[in-house]
């Protein structure tokens, strides 16, 4: 199940960010393209490199053998949006991207090395010229090297699969420098984890902090306001949703079948605003 959804999200990011090869892009009322250009797919695109210093929360006992601190680093491929759709401006510009991501762990012989490559998106609390606030997140997927045996790496109880699901949650404070450079400083949260296909499976928490450094390789594009509207959204029209997932995993070390895992889920919504739906369920 987690490896169903990681290819979900991956597609989904994928599909914001994929161009669409056509010679010109063609316009509505508010002035938004809706197509794109090789010119507007490089507009606002970023180069940004991450360098971070980390630990490992010990959330359980046997972790805390583990060692204490290691480097991090990340190179990102991101655009920053401008307005182009309107949820962009709802959400004031948020960077969309991609990032290849490195660690040694610091211990080699327990966990090997951590790659993991895992689209994002960068969500800014406020929207200034000069001084940025914001939250990243990103899912993807991780490999560590090294894993779980019970006779040559028994001290590795928190990683039973060398492919996993790679989460980074991260804030982060972002200074302009020029219009193509821009540094900032930020905190944040890793986890590694395969959700029980295999055992163990304590999973990785890992705390880190450090510096980024971007570079704009396209031509800045000034941002398109957002107009304000009237809420066209006041009379009541239900949606309903329904869905249902499957999945495996495995409960025990050593369980040669894997246990089914099901989930059926029931929504009514009713939209309120451009950006805003509420509803009751169950699942």
């Amino acid at each position: 199940m987690k490896k169903s959804i990681l290819i979900s999200l991956i597609l989904s990011f994928s599909l914001l960010l994929s161009p669409n090869y056509e010679a010109s892009a063609s316009t509505k009322d508010d002035g938004r393209e809706r197509t794109f250009s090789i010119d507007s797919l490089m507009r606002n695109m970023e180069v940004d490199l991450r360098l971070s210093y980390a630990f490992f929360v010990h959330h359980h006992f046997e972790m805390t053998g583990y060692t204490k601190h290691f480097p991090m680093f990340e190179l990102s491929l991101q655009k920053q949006t401008y307005g182009k759709s309107l949820w962009q401006s709802y959400f004031n510009y948020p960077s969309i991207g991609v990032t290849a991501y490195y660690s040694g762990f610091g211990d080699v012989d327990i966990f090997g090395k951590a790659y993991a490559v895992y689209p994002f998106i960068n969500f800014p609390f406020n929207k200034s010229k000069t001084n940025t606030f914001g939250f990243r997140f990103g899912v993807g997927l991780g490999y560590l090297t090294e894993k779980f045996h019970p006779t040559d790496n028994y001290k590795n109880t928190s990683i039973g699969a060398n492919f996993n699901a790679a989460i980074s949650l991260t804030f982060e404070y972002e200074r302009q420098i020029t219009d193509k450079y821009k540094m900032s400083v930020f905190a944040g949260l890793t986890h590694f984890s395969n959700g029980c296909s295999n055992q163990p499976n304590s999973g990785i928490n890992i705390v880190n902090a450090g510096i980024s450094g971007s570079y704009m390789i396209g031509e800045p594009q000034d941002y398109i306001p957002r107009e304000k509207t009237k809420n066209k959204f006041k009379k009541i029209e239900p949606e309903f949703y329904a869905g249902i997932s499957l999945g495996v995993k495995r409960i025990e070390y050593r369980q040669d079948e894997n246990t089914g895992v099901y989930n059926l889920e029931l929504y009514v919504m009713d939209r309120i605003s451009n950006l805003s739906k509420i509803g009751f369920g169950f699942d």
